[in-house]
């Protein structure tokens, strides 16, 4: 069985979301979650992992260019400890500063119904991160439950 790792680009009315291909070399879109509660969003998120056999969650942690906390990091660090206690997998914190500009940008072109920000910026996270590992570089991790 091929275990996956998943991107996520938090927010607090959508979640973006993105799989590593089986290499762990490549991070593709997963779409995006609207969800009602965040019973939903744990639900929904349950049931990607066990489907897709994800043995990793990679979040973006959203900083300001000083590296300082913003008010979405509190909710963030607070969504990912359920998130880690809900699956038990381990949750990584990747700087997520620029993403969604970035994929502004990429998705430019397209026209706005073809447009997944969201998916996208998690695509960006989860690539920043597998860019970085391959790197040497190590990220701030929650451990497994």
């Amino acid at each position: 069985m091929v275990s996956k790792i998943l991107g996520i680009d938090y927010g607090r009315k959508r979640i973006g979301l993105a799989l590593a291909d089986s290499l762990l070399r490549i991070a593709v879109p997963r779409g995006t979650l609207a969800p009602k509660s965040r019973q939903d969003a744990m639900k929904s998120l349950c049931a990607l992992v066990s489907s897709e056999h994800v043995e990793k969650i990679v979040m973006g942690l959203p900083l300001t260019l000083d590296r300082d906390d913003t008010k979405q990091t509190g909710p963030v660090f607070a969504f990912a400890k359920a998130l880690n206690e809900k699956t038990g997998l381990s949750v990584v914190f990747q700087d997520e500063r620029f993403t969604s500009i970035e994929a502004k940008q990429l998705l430019a072109p397209l026209l706005p119904k073809d447009r997944d920000i969201d998916g996208v910026s998690a695509q960006i996270i989860l690539q920043t991160y597998l860019d970085t590992k391959r790197a040497g570089h190590f990220p701030f991790v929650l451990p497994p439950h």
